[in-house]
């Protein structure tokens, strides 16, 4: 055997006594210090962030959300002349579209409300921050290259039951890219979603892109986040569904 071989072989194993050698736990705390901070985190009470999605057909969609301590959040999708509105006010959900005679706003339930509670609860701080007081599970899954860097993969379980897997840089010690299970329209659905351009927000490191594409289907869309607001004040009536 060659002195490269021998040497690779030597930094492979490296690899692997330094991934099994840390736990979930020792590998969070590594992820929230590289974001800022637990604390820093803690000290964010609301945020809006004003995005742009680009589709498949190469459009930008003008994309505002609006997050509140402690599960408030919602999302308004411009759609030519109207918005499409989803929202959760920390106890239900609702998704306005517009129409021929208007906008009319209905509940969201079963999967659909889980998932919408889940980016709720975690669109702030992320799945890992404060995991175990939100009621989830967090393992080890091994290890795993992601856009060419090597990943710790973490294994979470939701309090409403869907899985997440999150693959943190074992260099940054951030988020590449996060596989989220559940369900869309009463079925089944995988989303992976690939995480860049990290940026400071409020002494915060937040991704400013992120690539979402559907587990199966060759389309993708693009969130470009272009501005982030920490702390503004935002009226917790706008979560509540609008009266007929």
């Amino acid at each position: 055997m060659t002195k490269a071989c021998l040497l690779a072989l030597a930094i492979s194993a490296g690899i692997c006594v330094s991934a099994s050698a840390q736990t979930a736990d020792e590998i969070i705390a590594k992820n929230l210090a590289a974001r800022g901070g637990i604390e820093k985190l803690r000290t964010i009470r609301s945020m809006v962030m004003t995005d742009s999605v680009s589709t498949p057909d190469g459009r930008g969609t003008p994309l505002r959300v609006y997050l509140l301590r402690p599960s408030q959040l919602r999302e308004e999708l411009s759609m030519g002349q109207g918005r499409s509105i989803k929202a959760y006010d920390g106890r239900s959900g609702w998704i306005q579209n517009p129409g021929p005679r208007g906008a009319s706003a209905r509940s969201l339930t079963g999967g659909d409300l889980d998932e919408l509670r889940d980016d709720a609860e975690n669109a702030i701080d992320g799945v890992l921050a404060d995991y175990a007081t939100k009621g989830s599970r967090v393992e080890l899954a091994g290890t795993q290259t992601v856009e060419d860097r090597p990943c710790y993969k973490l294994k979470v379980t939701l309090h409403t039951g869907h899985t997440q897997y999150q693959y943190i840089d074992t260099r940054t010690y951030l988020e590449v890219r996060q596989d989220i299970l559940g369900t869309m329209d009463g079925k089944p659905s995988a989303i992976e979603q690939t995480l860049g351009d990290y940026r400071s927000e409020g002494g915060v490191m937040f991704a400013h892109t992120i690539v979402s594409v559907m587990r199966g289907r060759p389309e993708r869309s693009t969130m470009t986040i272009q501005r982030i607001e920490i702390n503004p004040p935002i009226d917790d009536r706008m979560f509540s569904m609008p009266r007929r």
